[in-house]
């Protein structure tokens, strides 16, 4: 691919992502039948009991990440010397919690609209079948995905508005050229902490910057940014995938085992007095076998959840991965790695 044609490719297919995105017909959740309302209901409310989706949220309604949060950002990590940082905001700022909790008990899941064909595709589903608990598996991604989406758009608590206005300072690094009037330009604040490494193309997304935070949402509530196998047709959900944005977890995206997927279909299904609020975060290990590179996710493998959910890259842009590591490999602990 010649670097006139790849960027003229590139140039279309962002274009044909923002145009599908903003082309989205939403509908309201409270027009599902009432058995798939019942048990969609049940799952989300299960999910958003648990501390880490009450913290999780929290933070949002707060303004920042608290410091250990941060930290657990993997790749486009925050510099070192932000006000997070160098202020150690390690607690929830006061009236955040109390702000999470008053929103946690008055939620009714009638507010939550979604798109229509994702609407249709859980209503046709058996409750109960393999197809359903997967469609389930979405519709929960998406509800923890837009309430990140609905409570930044609501605004936060503005007790740090000065940190937003923070840009990490110019430093000297070794790759500087050699022109003594070569500058590095200036450094912008960032358009929010809270992100995930992979899930960054505002400008595709139709919340704009609200989308980033709710990637970031389920990322941390749910284990990863949760995609599926779309096939051929772009509608499919055989199977489904978490990219995490941990630190210390794969980078790559990887299919959940069926294990995982039980432990989750048992989760969403609990009584919410008895709930087994270890479950999540569902992350990967050497038990996950079936990965994915992101930079093939899209257009190699069809896995994802919206086409415009990440950066359009041809085969100029791929990393080259000298060093493969068992945590991102772990076929490799099985002694046959070619």
């Amino acid at each position: 691919m010649d670097d006139h044609y790849a960027s003229e490719w590139k140039k279309a297919q962002i274009a044909q992502f923002i145009a599908e995105a903003r082309a989205v017909v939403k509908a309201p959740v409270s027009g599902l039948a009432q058995h798939h309302r019942d048990v969609f209901d049940r799952a989300l409310r299960n999910v958003l009991a648990t501390e880490l989706a009450q913290t999780t949220y929290a933070q949002i309604i707060d303004g920042f990440p608290i410091v250990s949060v941060a930290k657990d950002a993997r790749w486009g990590h925050i510099d070192h010397e932000h006000p997070v940082f160098a202020n150690n905001h390690d607690k929830i700022c006061p009236g955040a919690w109390e702000k999470m909790e008053e929103f946690h008990s008055s939620f009714n899941v009638g507010v939550l609209t979604m798109d229509k064909r994702l609407l249709h595709a859980y209503s046709a589903e058996s409750v109960g079948s393999r197809a359903f608990q997967l469609r389930l598996i979405e519709m929960v991604a998406v509800a923890v995905h837009e309430l990140a989406v609905l409570l930044y758009n609501m605004g936060d608590m503005q007790q740090h508005n000065d940190w937003k206005t923070w840009k990490p300072p110019k430093r000297h690094y070794q790759c500087q050229p050699s022109d003594p009037e070569w500058q590095w330009p200036e450094l912008q604040p960032y358009l929010t902490l809270f992100f995930h490494f992979a899930f960054l193309e505002h400008e595709q997304y139709p919340e704009g910057v609200a989308d980033i935070v709710g990637y970031w949402a389920e990322n941390r509530i749910l284990g990863g940014v949760v995609l599926f196998d779309r096939g051929e047709s772009g509608n499919q959900c055989p199977e489904v995938y978490f990219q995490s944005g941990r630190r210390d977890d794969t980078h790559r995206i990887y299919a959940l085992t069926d294990e995982q997927k039980a432990k989750l279909a048992s989760f969403f299904a609990a009584d919410t007095s008895s709930l087994d609020g270890t479950v999540l975060p569902i992350l990967g290990d050497s038990n996950n076998r079936v990965r994915v590179d992101s930079e093939h996710a899209v257009f190699g493998f069809h896995v994802y959840r919206d086409k415009w959910e990440r950066m359009v890259v041809d085969e100029r842009d791929y990393p080259r991965r000298c060093v493969q590591t068992i945590l991102e490999y772990p076929e490799i602990d099985d002694g046959n790695w070619g």
